[in-house]
């Protein structure tokens, strides 16, 4: 209970090989419609690039894919493009208007060393809501690389819905 972990009771007369059977079908379809979902996202967007669409382009037909909202920043942290979907928090509002992030919220993630951890495991990370600052919601931040080169961040925010691993894979 204290794990969460759910506890199945089944009868005795009922295969075992059967239920991991259904399990793992499920696992597998779950899976392949998480790739599946990658795959098309990659397609649109590779399509859109090779179209001559730039930075405002790929962020509203990304954003328009995952249903979230998505800012491109520079590696200052200058806004470069943006799509938004409701609801917005006050720093992504302020972001928008100042074309960058707020200076006491990059000061808070420089703090908690993102930066430093994103150069070292370039993967995308998570960023928990920081509400003194105005930040009431997730997001998920990835670097912008071309080889060990930093170009920005991409941002993908939650709007009407949480964020899933769609989100971290997609970007």
């Amino acid at each position: 209970n204290a794990l969460d972990f759910p506890i199945a009771i089944i009868p005795w007369e009922v295969p075992l090989v059967e239920v991991t059977h259904a399990i793992h079908e499920r696992i597998i379809r779950q899976q392949y419609e998480l790739t599946e979902q990658l795959y098309h996202i990659h397609k649109v967007l590779s399509q859109l690039v090779l179209e001559g669409g730039g930075l405002e382009a790929l962020a509203k037909r990304l954003s328009e894919l995952l249903q979230c909202s998505v800012t491109i920043e520079d590696g200052s942290l200058q806004l470069q493009a943006h799509a938004s979907l409701e609801p917005m928090d006050e720093v992504r509002r302020r972001s928008i208007v100042e074309r960058a992030t707020p200076k006491e919220v990059s000061a808070h993630l420089a703090a908690a060393g993102l930066f430093e951890h994103l150069k070292k495991d370039p993967r995308p990370q998570r960023v928990a809501p920081a509400p003194s600052l105005g930040m009431t919601l997730d997001r998920i931040i990835a670097p912008i690389l071309v080889g060990e080169d930093l170009y920005g961040y991409i941002w993908i925010i939650a709007s009407q819905r949480a964020l899933s691993e769609l989100d971290s894979l997609a970007i």
